[in-house]
């Protein structure tokens, strides 16, 4: 079999700063996001193909950003900005 690839998996890492930041093709799972000390500013980051399911996004920064043929599931998005 040719083409199979590992799934990529978002990774909280610490930064509250991930503009521009390609996400295409991540699976976003089970983060709470309303823990956290400073939202993330996802400013012009690349959603593109996303899945995300279990995820509770609080206060971040969509503004700019592409989100397209995403999946979402069982996902709250709470005083987030859309620009």
């Amino acid at each position: 079999m040719t083409g199979l690839t590992k799934a990529k998996h978002f990774t909280d890492t610490g930064e509250s700063d991930r503009s521009g930041e390609n996400f295409q093709n991540q699976i976003f799972a089970n983060i709470d996001f309303r823990q956290r000390h400073e939202p993330i500013s996802f400013f012009r980051a690349d959603f593109r193909a996303v899945k995300m399911d279990h995820m509770q996004f609080y206060f971040n920064n969509f503004d700019r950003a592409d989100i397209v043929n995403g999946y979402i599931t069982d996902s709250a998005v709470d005083a987030c900005n859309w620009g």
